[in-house]
């Protein structure tokens, strides 16, 4: 009876691995458990066509290498550079437009607690719609013709989730990155939070991941992880970043508070100083509150705050425990900008991709103490309820 058992298990067992060699060898999946702890990880050559994307600028040897492609399928160019000086260019792949980049002399951890501007946009989930960005940004003349910063002191706020679904993520955050310097000298700010797609992406996650980018990243001799991990530019960039932050009497962060989280009583710097630390560790050693922060009741999952599941008592404690009127938020699509909690929250994320395909784009706009719906014409309109 066991020898009868202990053959079933066997066969079972092996059963199991042709399985797993069955779905590596054929491209399905790219890394197969056989034991707990123990995998193997399969390299699949993507057959995509490559086109437009990067620079992938990265570090290597005292080096500063930088990989690109211009182009589509058979006329694409690749570009191989070691870098000699801090300069770089971008292409959109969506537009075909071009900008250059001024690489940072050196990279600093955000502060979390800013005053608040007289004008501020407030921008979220745009997932690599780098033509929506634009639209947006060059209708609220944040940004001119050249993606120039035109916003003098004003602050641009965007709350993360650029990553993913999109094919062009890598101007978009080339652009933001362009623009930080740029408004900083003009007396303004670029705020850029981190939302749950920057995390997945930065944790090697890459469920939602365009194929455009894994064709991209096997012509450029990279894995996709490589573009954004602790040795490449815009890597180290997001991992400066906050996932919350308070502008003035706004606390503005990607998904929500949940009841979880605020009775913590975390200050911010400990979130985001949380954030920071677990995005290069393995999720098996998370410590109790990091499991906490970087799940489903964390800063850049919870939807519950946006889908009003948490009492209006509760979000006025929460509020009043980080001295805010009101929180903004995007990550939850509710069909339009609108108030939420009897004007204490403010839910932002959109279908952008769909409405710039119709040549609309809308964000939040706050000038003076009150909140406005701006589209890609400038035009100022009140939120609904």
């Amino acid at each position: 009876m066991i020898k009868k058992i202990l053959l079933w298990i066997a066969l079972a067992y092996i059963l199991f691995i042709a399985v797993g060699v069955t779905l590596l060898y054929f491209g399905k999946i790219e890394r197969y458990y056989f034991f707990p702890g123990f995998s193997v990880k399969y390299k699949i050559k993507q057959k995509g066509i490559v086109s437009t994307d990067g620079p992938i600028i990265y570090y290597r040897n005292a080096k500063t290498l930088s990989k690109a492609i211009y182009g589509t399928g058979n006329s694409a160019i690749i570009s191989l550079d070691t870098l000699t000086s801090r300069k770089a260019s971008c292409m959109s792949f969506q537009t075909g437009e071009k900008f250059d980049i001024d690489l940072k002399d050196s990279l600093s951890i955000e502060k979390d607690n800013y005053t608040l501007p007289d004008k501020m946009l407030v921008l979220s989930d745009i997932e690599g719609n780098f033509k929506g960005l634009k639209m947006i940004l060059q209708g609220t003349k944040v940004i001119n013709n050249q993606f120039d910063w035109t916003f003098g002191e004003g602050h641009l706020v965007l709350l993360g989730d650029f990553f993913d679904r999109g094919t062009d993520v890598a101007a978009c955050l080339w652009l933001v990155y362009r623009l930080e310097e740029q408004a900083i000298k003009a007396g303004g700010k670029v705020h850029f939070l981190l939302g749950n797609h920057e995390i997945m992406n930065l944790t090697g996650k890459l469920h939602y991941l365009n194929n455009r980018y894994k064709a991209n990243a096997d012509t450029l001799g990279l894995n996709y992880e490589q573009f954004y991990d602790n040795n490449s530019e815009l890597g180290r960039w997001l991992r400066t970043k906050n996932v919350v932050e308070k502008i003035g009497d706004v606390l503005v962060l990607h998904a929500g508070l949940s009841p979880e989280m605020v009775s913590k009583k975390l200050p911010l710097t400990t979130i985001n100083s949380i954030v920071r630390r677990a995005i290069d560790k393995k999720t098996e050693s998370f410590l109790e509150v990091e499991k906490l922060v970087m799940g489903e009741k964390g800063p850049f999952w919870y939807r519950g705050l946006a889908q009003e599941e948490v009492r209006q008592g509760e979000l006025e404690q929460f509020l009043a425990q980080y001295k805010a009127s009101t929180i903004v938020m995007g990550h939850t699509i509710l069909g339009q900008i609108k108030t939420i909690y009897q004007g204490r929250g403010i839910a932002i994320d959109l279908e952008h991709q769909k409405n710039s395909d119709k040549a609309v784009m809308q964000a939040l706009w706050r000038q003076g103490n009150k909140f406005y719906v701006v589209n890609q014409d400038n035009k100022l309109n009140e939120i609904s309820n």
